[in-house]
């Protein structure tokens, strides 16, 4: 499952790996910290400035091609 924003950027992630592993990703926010679990665990912290946002979401790949409705249920080329 993914939930991509404006920017297409994934917001949420969470894929079944195997029977036993799920991975979780996404954009998170706590007070003003913005964490951002990817393949690296990032942390930006002050003010969220769109630009902050996007500059610190740039490891996260999407798990599925877009737009959905030419591709769906299709994995991207990661």
């Amino acid at each position: 499952m993914e939930v991509i924003d404006e920017y297409s950027i994934p917001i949420l992630q969470i894929e079944l790996v195997n029977q036993n592993t799920v991975r979780i990703g996404g954009v998170f926010y706590d007070g003003n910290r913005l964490i951002i679990i990817s393949e690296h665990l990032k942390i930006v912290g002050g003010p969220m400035l769109e630009e902050k946002i996007l500059e610190g979401c740039r490891d996260l790949k999407r798990i599925f091609a877009y737009p959905s409705n030419q591709h769906f249920g299709e994995k991207s080329n990661r």
